[in-house]
Order: structure tokens, then C-alpha cells, then sequence
């Protein structure tokens, strides 16, 4: 057994091997953290990388999905009597859009949305017919809502008459265009309360009669229920009378972009945060007392009794108090992501320009002149999309390419747009 070596247990010498195995271990640290560092770029990229598979991913699954599904094509003869109101169609359009609710978590975490077309097609061997094409899924509870809707209607599936080839007839013309409201969602179309003295359906079907054979007139509105988010944005906005319509009259970038905008966004505000002390430490060095300590206080004073509903925002007008409330009817009603279709399939070119032209006057009569219309989509997408508009309209596609609607309208819009013709006004039409 060796001797005790007392020096070794003094307290400067532990005090340097303490030190000096601190000091590598450290070093061995730092080494390990910058290399760890150094590999942040490569895991943020590898993230980047594995998100964009998984969304490409998604929307293969998605399309193809909306390419093979099975449908059903039900066609809906409606009695010769019918005098139901806006507010009853809209209340079947409604039940409909309970069919969002009940989806299974695999749907929703894969982004797979019930979609129901209605459509209101026009030949001349089978006049002016209305359709709905849906899933067999959705395809039992439907034709209950219908019957619930009105008894007296026929419903019965019939075959497609966007069969394949059907657009290869070289003697004739055929477009398709796409209409979107060409403001934002929340200003709602003109209402059409009183159909019985103005029917909008009218005019719509009145520019489909008076075809050749093996012409073709059909218009299509493709739904899926929703939830909006921004909506519940809106109503707390609306609450604190803060100024809606500017907010609604901004730039909203599409919803791919959002993310991004919602990062520039809150850079934007902490640039403006910081630049704001700033400015205000540089004019109280240069200036000092030249603003009454209190005023900074008062200003949060004010922001938190707006935050907590004591105090409005603002005054409205009572122009603006009238637009907002009917803003505010649309986003309270039930809402569905829907794109609107037609398509045009005709011999002359001339009579396939006038028949398109009276199609979107007819639309005319759900404007409201300032603030809402249905508009026709650019004439460089018909130019661009005019193969994949053909393909969208056949498949009952909400796009292409986002699996979602160009609009949003309400149940109340949407019936509106589509129900069947009250009997005094479409009598001359349907026969």
C-alpha cells in the first residue's frame, strides 16, 4: 500500500484539477453544440422537405380519389305546383349541411370533403331536367331530405349525361366558364325573398330553351359544407364596432398563402412594436416634456376597454350599420365552399357567345351594385384552364387543383340559385 500524498488533497491543487477538467469538458461541449448547430439548416430542411411530400402526398390521394369514386345521378321531377318559399329552401339547404359534421377523423385529417353537385341540365329531347350528382354514401339521406322537402317530388337515378366522348363532336362549339363572387365571402348576394313575383330561376333557365339537337346547356353548382374560421373574426370585429368593411375591402391572400402571411404579418407588427418605442425614446432625448406622461396610459386605457367590450371602437354610420348587420346575417347562416359552373355546348359560335352573354346577365338580378356580384372568371384562365374547366365540370370537381371552392355562400345564396321554378312565373318555360 503506497504512501499518502498530502499535496494532492490540498485545496489550490483540487482547485486546478477541478479546472482543468471543467475547461475540456466545456471545450467538448461547445465542440458538440456548434456541430449540433451546424445541422439545424439540414433538419429545417429535411421538415421542408418532408411537409411538401406529405401535402403532394394528400393532394395525389385527393385527386385521384375525385377521379374514381363512385356517384349517383339522381334526377328530381318536381309536381306540377310548386310555390315553396326562399325561406323553406333554405332551411333544406341547411339540413344539408349537417352532412359535414359526421365525417371520420381519417376524412378530416386527409382533407376528403362530402361534395353534392346540383345541377340544372338542358337538351331538347329531355328539356330542362334538375340533377344532383353525390356519393352512394350520401345518397339514402338525401333523397329523405328531399321528400321531407316536398312529397310530391320524384326522385330517381338516372344515367350520366356527361358520358365519356361526349365533348369530342368536332361540329360543335362547347366552353365552359366559372363564375366566383367577386368580393369578399362575407358580403352576401342580393336576397330574393319574394319569389312568387321575381324568380331568378327564370332568367337561368330562360337562356337554355330553344336548343338543336344534340345541343347542350347545363349550369352546375358544386358544395361542400363548411366551417369558416374568419368568420368568427368578423363577429368579434363586429361586436367591438371595429371597422369591418375595411378589413373585408383588404387584400386576403388565397388560402396556400396564408401561412406566409401570417409570419410577415407578425414580423411586420414587432418592426412596428420596436420602430414605435423608438421613435418614441429619440423625441423624448430631444424633446423632452413635450407630451403629457398621461396621454400613453390613456391610449392602453382605451384599447383595454375595447378589448373587454366596454367601449366601442368607433361610431358607425347608419349606412355602415346596415351593411355590416347583412354581413353579419350571411356569416350566422350555415356555409358551403361552392364553385358554379356552365357549360355551353352548341353548333354556331355566335349563338354559343350570345347564349354565354344572357347567362351572366341573368345573373345580374343577385348584385348588390357597390359591393357583391357573381362574376365570370378571366378570360386568360378560360384561355389556359379551358381542358382542365371540361375535365373539373365532368368529375364534379370543386378545382382542380386545391380540392376547394372558388366561393362561399350561404344556404340561403345557394337556394336562391338553385330551386325549383315557381309554377306562375316558369309556366311558359317548362311546358
Amino acid at each position: 500500500m503506497g504512501t499518502l500524498n498530502w499535496h494532492n488533497l490540498e485545496f489550490g491543487y483540487l482547485l486546478k484539477q477541478f479546472s482543468f477538467y471543467f475547461f475540456h469538458l466545456g471545450a467538448e461541449h461547445t465542440t458538440f453544440l456548434s456541430h449540433l448547430i451546424s445541422l439545424i439548416p439540414l433538419f429545417l430542411l429535411t421538415i421542408i422537405i418532408f411537409v411538401v411530400l406529405l401535402f403532394l402526398f394528400r393532394w395525389l390521394y385527393l385527386f385521384r380519389k375525385s377521379l374514381t369514386e363512385k356517384s349517383i345521378l339522381l334526377e328530381l321531377t318536381p309536381p306540377a305546383f310548386t310555390n315553396k318559399s326562399a325561406y323553406t329552401t333554405a332551411e333544406l339547404f341547411s339540413v344539408i349541411h349537417g352532412l359535414g359534421k359526421y365525417r371520420k377523423i381519417s376524412d378530416r385529417l386527409l382533407g376528403i370533403k362530402p361534395k353534392i353537385s346540383f345541377e340544372i341540365a338542358s337538351t331538347q329531347n329531355q328539356g330542362i331536367r334538375y340533377l344532383v350528382r353525390t356519393t352512394p354514401e350520401y345518397a339514402a339521406n338525401f333523397k329523405r331530405y328531399i321528400l321531407s322537402y316536398l312529397p310530391q317530388v320524384m326522385v330517381k337515378e338516372t344515367d350520366d349525361y356527361l358520358q365519356d366522348g361526349f365533348e369530342k363532336t368536332k361540329e360543335y362549339h362547347q366552353k365552359v366558364i366559372e363564375f366566383k363572387l367577386n368580393r369578399h365571402f362575407a358580403y352576401p348576394l342580393k336576397k330574393q325573398d319574394i319569389l312568387a313575383e321575381h324568380d331568378p330561376v327564370a332568367y337561368i333557365t330562360g337562356m337554355m330553351t330553344k336548343l338543336a339537337p344534340n345541343e347542350l346547356i347545363s349550369f352546375q353548382i358544386v358544395l361542400s359544407p363548411t366551417k369558416v374560421s374568419e368568420s368568427s373574426l368578423i363577429k368579434r370585429m363586429v361586436l367591438r364596432n371595429e371597422n369591418v368593411l375595411a378589413y373585408l375591402d383588404s387584400f386576403h391572400p388565397p388560402s396556400f398563402l396564408k401561412p406566409i402571411a401570417v409570419i410577415f404579418k407578425i414580423l411586420s407588427k414587432l418592426i412596428y412594436k420596436v420602430g414605435s418605442e423608438l421613435q418614441w425614446a429619440i423625441t423624448e432625448l430631444m424633446h423632452p416634456n413635450t407630451q403629457p406622461v398621461y396621454a400613453p396610459q390613456n391610449y392602453a386605457f382605451q384599447q383595454m376597454q375595447i378589448q373587454q367590450q366596454i367601449k366601442p371602437a368607433r361610431t358607425l354610420t347608419s349606412f355602415e350599420e346596415a351593411t355590416i348587420q347583412s354581413v353579419q346575417e350571411k356569416i350566422d347562416k350555415p356555409l358551403f365552399e361552392a364553385t358554379l359552373r356552365l357549360m355551353v355546348k352548341v353548333k354556331n359560335k355566335e349563338e354559343e357567345r350570345e347564349r354565354i352573354g344572357g347567362f351572366i346577365s341573368s345573373l345580374e338580378t343577385f348584385s348588390v351594385p357597390g359591393y357583391q356580384s357573381m362574376a365570370k372568371t378571366s378570360l386568360l384562365s378560360d384561355l389556359l384552364l379551358r381542358k382542365i374547366r371540361t375535365v373539373s365540370f365532368k368529375k364534379r370537381l370543386l378545382s382542380f387543383l386545391t380540392n376547394s371552392g372558388s366561393s362561399i355562400l350561404s344556404a340561403s345564396e345557394i337556394a336562391d340559385l338553385y330551386h325549383f321554378p315557381i309554377s306562375e312565373i316558369t309556366k311558359g318555360i317548362f311546358g
